[in-house]
């Protein structure tokens, strides 16, 4: 769903575009972490500011409040703890967290991830940029750095389109 969003955003279907993102959100709350980003880069490097902040702000409050109805639902039981308490200790020692993220592993798997498309995302590093803090928060797993599993899944349409923009815009292919 995540790469149709992007294609409707960029032929400038905008009703489309957003019932793309909200697809993608209401099938999993963690895409709400996508969407963001995205809203930032719609904001700034698409100078659509309307569209933008509507799914900047949309995105936030879609992840809070599926995140208090999913512990709601777990009987009160907070599953997202460990994920709140990791950022939180990380967020207070910027020195373990460079550490913890520099570590051999996570940057294998960022290669890992880079790699299938020729490394040409790197051509376009806004919208890469966008992918960040899913990766951030994906990393927050002590044994999330094995890219064989589902859990990076929803990166893979954004590294496509990041490497078909980057080199379209490079004319590199």
């Amino acid at each position: 769903i995540f790469l149709f969003a992007l294609y409707f955003l960029y032929e400038d279907k905008t009703k489309m575009f957003l019932f793309a993102v909200l697809l993608m959100m209401f099938s999993k709350e963690i895409f709400a972490v996508l969407a963001a980003p995205l809203g930032i880069y719609i904001y700034f490097f698409m100078k659509r500011k309307k569209l933008g902040a509507a799914t900047f702000i949309f995105s936030l409050v879609y992840f809070f409040a599926a995140a208090k109805i999913e512990n709601a639902f777990n009987m009160g039981v907070d599953v997202h703890q460990g994920f709140r308490t990791a950022l939180f200790y990380f967020l207070n020692h910027p020195a373990e967290m460079i550490k913890y993220y520099c570590d051999p592993r996570r940057v294998d798997a960022v290669i890992k991830l880079l790699a299938p498309m020729g490394f040409l995302s790197i051509l376009n590093p806004a919208l890469l940029l966008v992918g960040a803090p899913f990766l951030f928060i994906s990393f927050l797993d002590p044994g999330s750095y094995q890219v064989d599993s589902y859990r990076f899944a929803p990166l893979l349409p954004l590294l496509a389109y990041a490497a078909v923009t980057g080199a379209d815009r490079k004319s590199v292919v």
